[in-house]
């Protein structure tokens, strides 16, 4: 009873948190009374932020079997302190350390599925936490730029992500052949769309580079909107396909790692100074929709091939769904 007590507890805070974000930021919205705008004072929209940081803090270290009233308590200080102080510097930092907790508290809320349903599940779970995120990234509103925050959030995200599952993975010394198809194939998606992006930006033809904005701008149907390329060829794919891995191997942690920095970026991107929230919500839509074609065209190719792949190593650590405990317990 207490442990659903404190769940019932956690998520009351952060839906507060989440409605005084929203109210109080003009790039979110405003609710219209009576011909007129309900916002709440600007200053207000950071005590949310703070409230879903320390929410995101608790949860992760819940999941993780970490001490989670102190983690809580420290986020809700540090956090308070850095709004507080007003320095540029420590509001930036409180703004990656909310995008980084929901690229992780993301994956690590997701549970085994071996189903197209239960993978739909997942990845809308994931992909939601990742957007309360980014309502409190925009709340504490940072004065640095957009790509800081990004590549900040992206390279930290990957970093714990790889980290967390080592251990669910149980170490590197079980990683099998599959795992180690996931880290490659994980490390050259990254590289390629966080690279190729900046790289075309840099040093490709201008005439190149109009025509290919212009064509990727068009996909979705509306002009001006274009696909993020880590969230829809990095994120969600290696999403579904850690989480259809893990019901049969724990080498899917490999591949879930990779979807940190999709969903860290999704959580920094109410930040991009150009784009709006709408279009912003549709290129995310997008990306996620096309993400999951991806990932299961992986989970196709994994299953033509897994009989070939480390067959004998991958036996004897094979794993049921059952193996991971539930949703709301710890995973270490």
């Amino acid at each position: 009873m207490s442990g659903r007590l404190a769940r019932v507890g956690w998520l009351l805070v952060a839906a507060a948190g989440l409605a005084v974000v929203l109210l109080a930021s003009p790039r979110t919205f405003s609710l219209p009374i009576g011909g007129t705008a309900l916002a709440l004072p600007g200053r207000l929209g950071a005590g949310g932020a703070v409230l879903l940081t320390a929410c995101g803090a608790v949860a992760v270290a819940a999941r993780t079997g970490g001490r989670v009233g102190l983690s809580g308590l420290l986020a809700l200080v540090l956090a308070c302190a850095a709004v507080l102080s007003g320095s540029p510097v420590l509001v930036a930092g409180a703004a990656v350390t909310t995008a980084v907790l929901s690229g992780v508290l993301g994956l690590l809320v997701t549970i085994p599925a071996g189903r197209l349903p239960g993978l739909l599940r997942e990845c809308a779970l994931a992909s939601a936490i990742a957007a309360v995120g980014a309502c409190a990234v925009v709340g504490y509103h940072p004065e640095v730029s957009f790509e800081r925050v990004r590549y900040l959030s992206i390279g930290l995200s990957l970093a714990v992500a790889l980290l967390l599952a080592q251990r669910l993975a149980h170490g590197r010394h079980a990683l099998t052949r599959r795992g180690e198809v996931m880290l490659v194939t994980g490390v050259v998606a990254v590289v390629l769309a966080v690279g190729y992006a900046e790289a075309l930006a840099r040093w490709g033809p201008a005439e190149l580079l109009s025509n290919v904005e212009l064509a990727v701008a068009e996909l979705p149907g509306i002009p001006g909107v274009a696909p993020v390329p880590l969230v829809a060829f990095v994120g969600v794919p290696a999403l579904a396909w850690g989480v259809f891995t893990r019901s049969r191997f724990r080498d899917g942690w490999w591949a879930c790692a990779f979807a940190a920095p999709g969903l860290a970026e999704v959580a920094a991107s109410l930040l991009h100074p150009t784009r709006s929230p709408a279009e912003t919500a549709v290129a995310l839509t997008f990306s996620i929709a096309v993400g999951l074609g991806l990932g299961l065209i992986l989970i196709g190719i994994d299953r033509f091939f897994s009989g070939g792949i480390g067959r004998r190593r991958t036996r004897r650590r094979q794993v049921t769904g059952h193996c991971e405990p539930g949703r709301a317990q710890a995973l270490l």
